[in-house]
């Protein structure tokens, strides 16, 4: 089951979508600001969470309990992460934090419970970061319990400009020219 949230919804609030055991995708609208508490929580077939840019804060157990979880992407705009947010993903495996500023959070998320009791969720995984912010996500927790962290490259763009003469939509490569024939596979912008 794919979900995708109105562009101008006040959504997700509290516990929207809380054990919704057959969630598998949820495409969330830049328009949201703040995730609530427990939104998705114990949605075990969602396989990854991409907060879009334009959200700064996670509430408390948002994500939590979803367990089939192996790829997070966390946006720029992201300022707070509450308690427990991230919680029982045993299965994590990259975490891609946009944040050049490293969000405020607690040293209780990307833990789990397991047969030997507490551990952390984030010891087997990767952390991605802007590669000037990696030493600033290396001393605080819980970024400081991922197995590794890693920079995210620059991609050198610094400006995509329009033409004011386009009036439709039109796909570029990652460098900026315009593609006419776009090739199945690869990743473009498209304006």
């Amino acid at each position: 089951m794919q979900t995708i949230l109105p562009r101008h919804s006040l959504l997700p609030c509290k516990r929207r979508f809380s054990g919704c055991k057959n969630l598998k995708n949820v495409t969330i609208p830049n328009s949201v600001k703040i995730i609530y508490e427990y939104a998705f929580s114990g949605c075990v077939s969602l396989t990854s969470i991409n907060l879009p840019e334009g959200v700064e804060k996670i509430c408390e157990g948002a994500f939590s309990s979803c367990s089939g979880v192996t790829y997070i992407s966390l946006p720029n705009s992201l300022k707070e992460i509450e308690f427990d947010a991230f919680t029982n993903m045993p299965e994590l495996a990259e975490v891609y934090c946009f944040a050049i500023n490293v969000p405020k959070t607690d040293g209780d998320n990307f833990w789990g419970y397991s047969t030997n009791g507490w551990k952390s969720d984030a010891e087997n995984a990767i952390l991605y970061v802007p590669e000037s912010s990696i030493e600033q996500y290396k001393a605080i927790e819980p970024w400081s319990d991922f197995k590794e962290i890693k920079g995210i490259p620059s991609t050198g763009i610094t400006e995509i400009q329009k033409e004011k003469h386009l009036k439709e939509k039109h796909i570029f490569s990652l460098d900026g020219r315009l593609v006419t024939n776009p090739t199945k596979g690869r990743i473009y912008i498209v304006n």
